[in-house]
């Protein structure tokens, strides 16, 4: 299960993510809930390539679609961090971070750079941070995004 931790398929040296530009984005919605923390609800099952943790159900996550046609999914975990999963990633991998409580929200697409990267209302429930890939490292956690 992503956000409490217990990955026991995930190794821990990092696999190369997928290759290929980013030819489609899809978002995955959550519950249309708005609110305060104290009407979200883990139930969300998510399995992705055999790699299987929870989310949150009011909580928005996406994928992209590299070129070569594989997938990267992203999504907040129980422990309100950022974790992505593809296709060969070995289990899901934590970007970190800690999202807002607050609903609506989620993991949301952010490649406005050019890059890849994922996005997060943060824990102030106001400002958006982002990570980007570059050339196969991820940034830091920044809010001018």
């Amino acid at each position: 299960m992503f956000g409490s931790m217990v990955l026991g398929f995930a190794p821990a040296a990092q696999a190369s993510v997928p290759s290929g530009d980013i030819v489609d984005v899809v978002v995955i919605p959550g519950s249309s809930s708005v609110g305060d923390s104290a009407t979200l609800t883990v139930c969300n099952t998510v399995n992705v390539y055999g790699y299987v943790g929870k989310t949150i159900c009011e909580f928005s996550a996406f994928y992209y679609v590299h070129s070569g046609g594989s997938r990267e999914y992203f999504y907040i975990g129980t422990n309100y961090a950022v974790w992505h999963a593809w296709q060969g990633s070995g289990g899901w991998k934590s970007l970190g971070g800690k999202a807002s409580r607050f609903i609506p929200n989620g993991a949301y697409p952010a490649h406005d750079t050019g890059y890849e990267g994922v996005r997060t209302v943060g824990t102030d429930n106001w400002t958006s941070w982002c990570r980007f890939n570059v050339h196969g490292t991820w940034t830091p956690w920044d809010d001018a995004c």
